[in-house]
């Protein structure tokens, strides 16, 4: 069954980089009731990026 409603998900064939401006660009697609609608980029400073990163392993380091 495919989840209702507006949905953001990672594109799983594109790398998260570093943009020209230093930024962190995650690229994600936008769904809703599982259509695409559209490609964009999570923008993310590097202490932004650094942040996230922090949280994450904090989370798989607790499983």
């Amino acid at each position: 069954m495919t989840a209702r409603g507006w949905r953001i998900d990672r594109i799983p064939a594109k790398p998260v980089r570093r943009a020209e401006d230093g930024r962190v660009s995650v690229p994600l697609w936008l769904l809703r009731d599982g259509v695409h609608h559209s490609d964009l980029d999570l923008r993310l400073s590097p202490a932004e990026a650094e942040v996230l990163r922090a949280q994450l392993s904090s989370v798989l380091d607790a499983q």
